[in-house]
């Protein structure tokens, strides 16, 4: 609109610069914070009667491990073959000793 007399900005200069100096992605990607997610429910299942009877009597092995400095118990039913692993912020050993 030529509002100010002998001025050498011009319009692909103002473009060349908003381009140059807008927010770079990975900037943007750097310093923006990860949202909670929702936190995972456990779903309760019910036995049937006449399964709870049928195997009243497993033997049960149960053993402590480590993955990456993470404690872990792992269980395994011998008779069902049924694996379970449960992970504990305590010593293992500490959970030893109560039982």
């Amino acid at each position: 609109m030529n509002l100010i007399k002998n001025n050498s900005v011009t319009t692909e200069d103002i473009n060349l610069a908003a381009n140059a100096f807008r927010h770079d992605v990975s900037t943007i990607k750097g310093k923006t914070t990860r949202i909670n997610l929702a936190s995972a429910v456990g779903n309760l299942v019910g036995i049937l009667h006449e399964l709870l009877e049928t195997h009243q009597d497993v033997a049960i092995s149960i053993d402590g491990l480590t993955v990456n400095s993470l404690k872990f118990l792992s269980t395994i039913s011998h008779d069902i073959y049924y694996h379970t692993t449960q992970f504990f912020s305590q010593p293992i050993a500490s959970v030893y000793k109560n039982v």
